[in-house]
């Protein structure tokens, strides 16, 4: 660029964020410096947008910053959550606005697509953070954990005059996981969800909210497990759960059939995002249903890719995924129902994806009783810090996306609070303007509530569900002749009528087009729920979806009637639709017996129905167990079917599952052997105790499964310490790698501890390092002990003696010994720098801090201050040079494409997700921002020993927790005296002081490198 041009380009980019048309040529954003790519006026220059489509910057800083989540009005207006202080109580190294976070209303008061008033809504402490709003009326909901809001403009002059609480209880305060934006369904519902953090559900005054079996609505249990999708009227009466088992959701949004769409992340790193359709009632498999168990704790017919195994899609009871996106940082979500955009993400979702900087649609399709999507990009940007945090549409028709704008995703941590942007995108040429509503008349509310903006809708269906009979004329003409989804929206409203209830839902279930036959049914289930059974005998549909629904809608029904429809129903089911098996599944799950035993009869009756095989392994309930049964000892059976019916027996506990366990083990099958292995995992450790039949059997085939999962755990629970050795020799061929924690495990508590000291004492050099990899994460006294005695073994070279230090270092008593050693000046100088990177990774804040001080009297203080991050940004690293980095100093916590140990976060894309800034921070700063879910804890067991790690999962009777080396460890909870939390990240700090500064830039060119394309 000559410098005139640069003179004039921020007047340019001006002139063309402001016109319909371009008035240069797209200018390449990779030529600008850091400094310029993080202007306002340069971040069109980043973006492409679809074909037809137009972008233009609506706000940006100083106007804004920080924008989590926005919603538009009846008059264009965009309303913002502004979140200067987000996480401030956990990360308070950026200023603290002490008035608290903002509601903005942001107006373009002359149709150019520009902001040009700002009004400040409302200013609090108490919206810190804030991570929803909807504008309904004149009350704003904000969802801010661990409440949601509502605040009301009694006078019209756009300021909050009240302040009330609609739900309270949601984990705590300022939780990303927490509570999500509320929408509103054009059943009259409002629909919100909360991430795997929000824990319960409270009325204001703090009594717990229960669902209609009476049970209250919390996590852990497992009728409810994690993240949860919620239906409530708009005073808060009728609350249900309709989805569960989430990790963590940004926003629901919801279709005028009444369809629900979500995305939901992943434990970070495992390239498992995923986008859902809704299920009423679903559970959808981020934990294991029984146990709570993590994804990647063992068990039987577990999915070979992990993405799949994340959601635990393999079990019976998980609905499927509609999509899985890979890595990625989902936010908010709506679906477009107007039609200014073009074609393709008409009816769709359109969704904001921050962690690869893309707004993009996920066109879907039916497919048999569920759907199938791809992925269409609406909008992307070549700007690392382009966050878009959520998209709304406008009264016209165009779409508004929120930019975070930031180094970061959120998470914990956010590294810029000076800078936010707003954009609008919509076909070229085609200015922002809003048409006014004539809310006096049924004419004007039919306008409104055709509106594609939602707060439009709102006010065009509270007026009409007003008027009531005045209104059933026109909103019958709107349901005969209008577009199909303003015929579903005309029908939710006719079918709230007072006295025409039953009139309008009967006729609905004739309508020609089958979402709205669904909707129908949906509608029964909730103002007419005495008579769902007779409105689902009605479905004799040839379309699967609809008779999804009506299986769905059975779910609360009892009696002999209701178990015929489901049946008749269930014979409908072809064997092969995952989708079509849920819903029956979900629509048997209160009265399975009747349900179940009512189809069996009826097969007997009539006619062998292959598919009840199927069902069997779907429906919980002790009859079908000797379905299984039957199916695991047919002579046909597949050996690869084996793993998928015994998982079914998971779900069941009693005596009837161990009796037929048993019956299993007392076979002549040509599987036998895989039988008996695949039983002997179901069995309980308590059955095989107290049961000798079952003891004697398994005694006498262990031989045959040796080395299995099922045979390690058996000869714990039968106390086999003549299997020691075995366990010894299979560790070190490391035979097992999937199995080496559980192997572990099993040898000491069978008292392997002598043995591991004698092979240590004698080993070669090769050996030597071998086992000290395997005992150093292992925080066990003889074993600590064993290192401690080796450390100053005379024939040992500097480079073993280094191992066992860092051995010593991988467990609390160890590297706390090693502190100690170091304090006392025993420990010698050569293995200072060893010491000290273990000494900074240690919860004990003490020790942390002792390993910098080690690191100066190692290097004699010649160390260097590290320039400022932004000066470290524009130096040029070599991506070879960074890999070598981090092989030396982050694979033992980390993994990248498969490699090194899978403790903290995957990196495999990490350059997708975070900026070269991010990832200096991160490193130099690692306790500024911990990711969800890798909290680093101290749990202490009854003998006083101390462990430290992440807590992997939990339930009522167990804590997994996951330790450095990447070794998991199960605690019994009465076993466990104390879990407290720490203030600091489990990554190490201070590592910038061990490497040069050209390793680090080299570091972090290399890790801005994984990134997919």
């Amino acid at each position: 660029m000559n410098k005139i041009f640069l003179f004039l380009f921020p007047f340019l980019s001006l002139i063309i964020a402001c016109n319909s048309e371009p008035a240069l040529p797209k200018v390449n954003f990779q030529e600008f410096s850091e400094t310029d790519k993080r202007k306002p006026e340069n971040a069109i220059h980043s973006m492409s947008v679809h074909s037809g489509l137009r972008v233009n910057q609506f706000a940006a800083e100083p106007m804004i910053v920080n924008p989590t989540n926005i919603d538009i009005d009846h008059k264009g207006r965009i309303w913002m959550c502004e979140a200067t202080n987000y996480r401030m109580r956990f990360n308070p190294k950026n200023p603290y606005r002490e008035s608290g976070d903002r509601i903005l209303i942001l107006e373009d008061e002359d149709g150019d697509g520009i902001a040009d008033s700002k009004k400040v809504f409302y200013e609090g402490e108490e919206i810190n953070s804030a991570l929803g709003i909807a504008v309904l009326g004149n009350t704003v909901y904000v969802s801010h954990s661990p409440s949601i809001l509502m605040l009301t403009d009694t006078d019209g002059d756009d300021v909050a005059d009240t302040k009330d609480t609609l739900f309270t209880g949601f984990g705590g305060i300022q939780d990303d996981h927490g509570v999500h934006a509320i929408s509103f369904g054009m059943d009259g519902k409002l629909y919100f969800n909360f991430g795997n953090a929000g824990k319960q559900i409270l009325y204001k005054d703090g009594t717990p909210v229960l669902d209609r079996d009476g049970r209250v609505i919390k996590t852990g249990t497992r009728y409810y497990r994690e993240g949860m999708v919620f239906r409530c009227n708009p005073d808060g009466s009728q609350l249900e759960v309709v989805g569960h088992n989430f990790r963590n959701m940004y926003e629901v949004a919801v279709d005028s059939y009444g369809n629900k769409w979500q995305s939901d992340n992943d434990d970070d790193g495992n390239k498992a995002v995923r986008i859902n359709y809704v299920m009423d009632y679903g559970n959808y498999g981020y934990k294991d249903e029984i146990t709570g168990d993590s994804w990647n704790v063992r068990r039987i017919n577990m999915h070979e890719e992990i993405p799949k195994r994340h959601w635990h899609l393999n079990d019976p009871g998980v609905v499927p995924n509609l999509l899985q996106t890979g890595s990625g940082s989902p936010c908010g979500m709506l679906v477009y129902e107007g039609e200014l955009l073009p074609t393709i993400f008409q009816n769709q979702m359109i969704h904001c994806e921050a962690g690869h900087q893309v707004v993009r649609s996920y066109p879907v399709q039916k497919d048999g009783a569920g759907f199938k999507a791809e992925m269409v990009d609406l909008l992307k940007s070549e700007d690392k810090w382009f966050r878009p945090s959520d998209v709304c549409t406008a009264p016209d028709g165009s779409i508004f996306v929120s930019d975070w704008y930031d180094a970061v995703v959120g998470g914990n941590e956010m590294d810029d609070y000076q800078r936010g942007r707003i954009y609008r995108i919509a076909p070229k040429g085609k200015d922002y303007k809003t048409a006014p509503l004539d809310m006096t008349t049924v004419e004007g509310a039919i306008e409104a509530l055709k509106n594609p903006n939602l707060s439009t809708r709102y006010l065009g269906w509270t007026a009409l569900n007003k008027a009531g009979k005045i209104a059933e004329p026109l909103l019958s003409e709107l349901y005969e002749k209008g577009k199909p989804i303003h015929q579903a929206r005309a029908f939710y409203l006719l079918a709230r009528i007072p006295g025409r209830t039953e009139y309008h839902i009967a006729r609905a279930l004739k309508n020609k087009n089958p979402d709205i036959r669904i909707a129908a049914l949906r509608a029964a289930r909730d103002l007419m729920p005495e008579k769902i059974n007779y409105f689902a005998s009605l479905v004799v549909d040839d379309v699967v979806e609809v008779r999804r629904e009506a299986a769905i809608s059975l779910r609360f029904t009892t009696g002999s009637d209701a178990a015929k429809t489901w049946t008749r129903l269930a014979l409908k089911y072809d064997g092969k639709d995952r989708w079509y098996l849920e819903a029956l599944g979900i629509g048997a799950d209160k009265n399975p017996e009747l349900k179940f035993r009512t189809l069996f009869g009826h097969v007997e009756a009539t006619e062998p129905f292959e598919p009840l095989w199927e069902i069997a392994w779907r429906i919980r309930t002790p009859y079908a167990i000797a379905m299984m049964r039957n199916a695991i000892r047919n002579p046909d059976v597949k050996e690869e079917d084996l793993p998928k019916y015994f998982r079914a027996f998971h779900f069941y506990t009693g005596a009837e599952k161990e009796q037929e366990l048993l019956i299993l083990l007392n076979g002549n099958h040509r599987f036998q052997n895989k039988i008996n292995q695949y039983a002997l995992g179901q069995m309980s450790n308590g059955f095989l105790k107290i049961n000798k039949t079952a003891r004697a059997k398994v005694t006498a085939f262990l031989p045959d499964i040796k080395g299995t999962p099922e045979w390690i755990s058996a000869i714990v629970a039968l106390e086999q310490i003549e299997q020691i050795p075995e366990l010894w020799k299979m560790i070190l061929n490391n035979s097992h790698p999937d199995l080496q924690s559980e192997l572990i495990d099993a040898f000491f508590n069978l008292g392997g501890e002598k043995l591991a000291s004698d092979a240590l004492q004698n080993a070669e050099p090769l050996a030597f390092n071998k086992i000290l990899s395997i005992l150093g994460p292992i925080n066990n006294k003889a074993c600590i002990d064993v290192l401690k005695n080796n450390l100053d073994r005379s024939d040992l070279d500097i480079r073993q003696r280094k191992k066992i230090v860092e051995s010593l270092g991988n467990s609390w008593d160890g590297v706390h010994y090693l502190y100690e050693l170091a304090k006392s000046g025993k420990l010698d100088k050569e293995l200072h720098t060893t010491a000290a990177l273990k000494m900074m990774t240690c919860w004990d804040t003490e020790v942390r801090w002792y390993g910098p001080k080690l690191l100066d009297a190692a290097t004699g203080n010649k160390g260097k201050m590290l320039p400022p991050i932004d000066d470290l940004i524009d130096l040029k690293g070599t991506i070879a040079s960074g890999e070598k980095s981090f092989n030396e100093y982050c694979s033992s916590c980390h993994m990248v494409n498969d490699r090194g140990i899978r403790f903290g976060p995957d990196l495999s894309e990490i350059g997708n997700k975070l900026s070269k800034k991010a990832l200096f921070s991160a490193i130099i700063y690692p306790s500024g921002g911990i990711t969800y879910g890798y909290e680093g804890f101290i749990l202490k067991d009854k003998t006083g020993t101390p462990y430290t790690g992440y807590i992997e999962s939990q339930n009522e009777q167990e804590i997994v927790l996951r330790m450095t080396g990447g070794f998991s460890k199960v605690f019994q909870k009465p076993k466990v005296v104390s879990l407290d939390p720490m203030d600091a990240s489990l990554m190490t700090a201070n590592l910038q002081r061990v490497m040069s500064q050209q390793a680090l830039v080299d570091l972090v060119a290399y890790l801005s490198s994984l990134k997919k394309e």
